[in-house]
Formats: C-alpha cells, sequence, structure tokens
C-alpha cells in the first residue's frame, strides 16, 4: 500500500512539474523547456525544467521568438531579419541628448541635401559663430537679397517652403490693408474742396492716413524681420551640414584657475602660487 501511494505522488509529482515549465522558442526553431526566472531588457534567466536544482542559463532577447510560461501566457519577441537590414547606411536613433542626425553616405563626397528642417535645429546652433565654407549648401547673403525682392523667397531657396509662404501671404495681406487705406485717404483728399464735404473728408484724411502710416510701419518691420530670418536660416542649416561633415568648429578658450605649490629658492619649503592657466582648442 505504501509502496502505491509512494508511486502515486510521485507521479503526481512528475505531472506537476511537466505542467509548471516554460517553453522558450528561439528565432531558429528550437525549444527549450525552461523554468524562467528573470526577464529584463536584453536577456533572459532561467533554469532547465529537467534540473531545476542546476546552473541558470542566460540567453539574449534578440536570439529568442517566443515564451510560452507555466500559465499559458505567451510573450513573444519581434522577429527582425538582420540577414535582410541594411547595415551599410547605420542610422543612429534620435535622443534628446543628440542632435538630430544628418544624413549618412558610404562616402563622404556627396552634395548635401536638405533633410532637415529648421525648426528642429535652430535652437541647436547660434549663427553668430557660423564660419562660410566652400562646401555650404545655401549662401546667407543670396537668401537675404532674394527675401528683400521678393518677401519669402529666401526661406524656399532655404526648403523652407511653409515659412517662405507664411512671410508672402503676410505681404499680401500688407498690400491690400495699404491699397484701402490709401484708397480711403484719396478720397478724403478729393472732398477738400467741397465745403459741403469737408468736415467728413477731413474724418477719411486722419483716419486713412493713420492706418496707412501703422500699416507702412507694420510692413516695413515684417520685412526686415523676413530678410534676416533668412540669413539666419542659411547659415543654421550649413552649420548642421559642417557638424555632420566633421567641419563644425573653431578657436575655443578656455581659462581655469590653478594653485599649485612651488618650492621657494634657498628654502627648500613650498609655497601656495594661484595663477591662471590657459587652454585653446583649434
Amino acid at each position: 500500500m505504501k509502496k502505491i501511494l509512494l508511486v502515486a505522488i510521485m507521479a503526481l509529482a512528475a505531472c506537476w512539474a511537466a505542467r509548471a515549465q516554460d517553453i522558450v522558442v528561439l528565432k531558429n526553431g528550437t525549444e527549450i523547456k525552461a523554468k524562467v526566472t528573470e526577464v529584463s531588457s536584453d536577456a533572459i534567466k532561467y533554469k532547465r525544467a529537467d534540473n531545476p536544482n542546476g546552473p541558470i542559463y542566460v540567453l539574449q532577447i534578440n536570439e529568442i521568438a517566443s515564451i510560452t510560461y507555466e500559465n499559458g501566457t505567451v510573450e513573444t519577441f519581434r522577429l527582425v531579419r538582420e540577414d535582410n537590414a541594411d547595415k551599410r547606411f547605420p542610422q543612429p536613433p534620435v535622443t534628446a541628448e543628440r542632435y538630430p542626425q544628418p544624413p549618412y553616405y558610404a562616402e563622404r563626397n556627396y552634395e548635401p541635401r536638405p533633410d532637415v528642417r529648421y525648426a528642429d535645429i535652430k535652437n541647436l546652433y547660434n549663427p553668430y559663430y557660423y564660419v562660410s565654407r566652400s562646401s555650404d549648401p545655401y549662401q546667407p547673403w543670396v537668401g537675404g537679397m532674394c527675401s528683400f525682392l521678393v518677401p519669402g523667397l529666401g526661406q524656399a531657396l532655404a526648403d523652407e517652403w511653409g515659412r517662405g509662404l507664411g512671410f508672402f501671404g503676410a505681404n499680401l495681406g500688407f498690400l491690400v490693408a495699404e491699397c484701402i487705406e490709401m484708397s480711403a485717404f484719396g478720397y478724403g483728399l478729393s472732398g477738400l474742396s467741397d465745403a459741403y464735404y469737408y468736415g467728413e473728408s477731413e474724418k477719411y484724411i486722419i483716419n486713412g492716413g493713420g492706418a496707412l502710416l501703422l500699416t507702412l510701419a507694420g510692413h516695413a518691420i515684417v520685412n526686415i524681420w523676413g530678410i534676416c530670418d533668412a540669413v539666419r536660416i542659411a547659415k543654421v542649416k550649413n552649420m548642421y551640414f559642417q557638424d555632420a561633415d566633421g567641419l563644425l568648429g573653431g578657436v575655443q578658450v578656455k581659462l581655469d584657475p590653478t594653485l599649485a605649490m612651488v618650492p621657494s629658492a634657498g628654502t627648500g619649503n613650498f609655497t601656495p602660487t594661484f595663477g591662471m592657466s590657459l587652454k585653446v582648442n583649434f
């Protein structure tokens, strides 16, 4: 009776052990019967189901296709075929601590493409430190001159079409307002010769003339802003592509205080001496 009971207990234990195991399926199709003890972002730790008291094994996440746990839950990992990945053009991820990644090419003798938006890099580069280079894709003075002749054209030449259309539309709005105000002003002037309409004409002259002056001032401010904006966009984008080619640099000067123990002549004693160290990087 005791032997039968012992056999039954062992059979139940074996069934429970078989039921309690996890199944790890590798990407190559291999199945591992295991007990997963830990899952992290890059690896899992497990023990073999047939040796639960044995050593702990480690598998990398990129080797695993799925894990079926003892409770029936299935965790599937994304399958990535590395042989289909284009390893010639690696693209580092964009993070908050890094600059937007420039276009990558196998060879560096290329004409830079305007793949980056000014809004994404305007706070990363200070145009005050811009140094012109022959490889720059944009000419700041050309952008400023074009925006002076046609508002928004300088931005468009720097591949900022939305920004350019904004300045162009604003100038059209100012022109329409100026035409309306000039018409009112002219209407007032034409009525000055008629004493009957003198008071009404004076009102048109004052209101129309005042509004016209304000509109002209606003128009001039927007035009100056557009010219400066076109120059700034060209400089910032050029600095971005210089940075992409490893050409962005300059002279960096750093001045630090120093404290040194200097031996005194004749006495052999050391005297603390303060000074400044100058470090220049090219």
